[in-house]
């Protein structure tokens, strides 16, 4: 029987997947209500599995920013406990979600996420059973706590704050992301940073889609900015974020291959690079 685990600490989305995939009917599935930094709770939940996906972090900017050490115990302590216990156990394959914003990281959520990656990959050097990897990708559109459902809650009462307008985003939807991580899991050898060629779009476009009636207006931040009707408000870049945003930092990786649509960074030793090299171009060829 293969067995599926659902670990998280959001008892809400766990009761509502769980309700969605009754244990009658789908009696592989087990759910665990669990924190990522619980290492005994984590080694009980992969107990069992082949593959692990690792998507827990915390990925709010401002609040990692305010809460520095709680984005290192979660993206970064979190991502050693999963890569020991899935050595510990023998498990297959581990791939380890990250972010466009560990690309050149300016702000407490991406200098996290960098060392996030970092964790996997001194993993996928070391270990010999268990191969890991990475993928980065930019923001899911409409997901909880992304910028698209926020600004359509803001319009409905006459105005969208934007930080400027022309800082830009890197984004992907819901169903290209799954299948994203699931081709990367087909592909992996162990050591690479997946990373899809996504567009980028500005955050001013992004507005106007949403409203296009609405005109950019430039005001100050001492200006009580919700006494506006129907106006889009620059209340400027907030010191944690960057604009223009890079997704690729040359420097952070071994070497870089540029497929048609994905870029594929690995960093790993001269020789397991050069056999990885030999598999992506028959890849290619094929």
């Amino acid at each position: 029987m293969c067995i599926r685990d659902s670990y998280s600490r959001d008892e809400l989305k766990q009761h509502d997947m769980e309700k969605k995939f009754s244990s009658e009917k789908h009696t592989q599935l087990r759910f665990f209500i669990g924190d990522i930094r619980d290492l005994p709770r984590l080694k009980l939940a992969m107990s069992g599995v082949d593959i692990v996906i690792h998507a827990a972090a915390m990925k709010h900017v401002p609040i990692a920013e305010y809460n520095p050490f709680e984005a290192i115990k979660t993206n970064i302590m979190g991502a050693q406990y999963v890569v020991e216990t899935s050595l510990n156990l023998n498990i297959e394959k581990v791939l380890a979600l990250s972010t466009d914003k560990a690309a050149y990281p300016i702000n407490a959520m991406g200098i996290s996420k960098a060392l996030m990656e970092k964790v996997a990959i001194a993993a996928a050097r070391n270990c010999k059973h268990t191969t890991v990897c990475l993928t980065r990708y930019g923001n899911v559109m409409g997901s909880r706590g992304s910028v698209i459902p926020f600004f359509m809650d803001n319009a409905k009462n006459g105005l969208i704050p934007i930080t400027d307008p022309n800082m830009t985003r890197f984004n992907i939807t819901l169903d290209e992301g799954v299948k994203f991580v699931l081709n990367s899991l087909d592909n992996m050898n162990g050591g690479e940073i997946f990373v899809p060629k996504l567009p980028s779009v500005r955050i001013k476009d992004i507005c106007q889609t949403i409203n296009p009636r609405k005109n950019i207006n430039r005001f100050g931040l001492s200006i009580t900015i919700y006494a506006f009707i129907n106006i889009v408000v620059v209340i400027g870049i907030i010191p944690v974020t960057g604009v223009p945003l890079p997704f690729i930092s040359y420097g952070g990786s071994s070497l870089i291959i540029n497929l048609m649509m994905i870029a594929i960074l690995l960093n790993i030793s001269k020789a397991q690079r050069k056999l990885n090299v030999k598999r992506w171009r028959l890849r290619v060829d094929a």
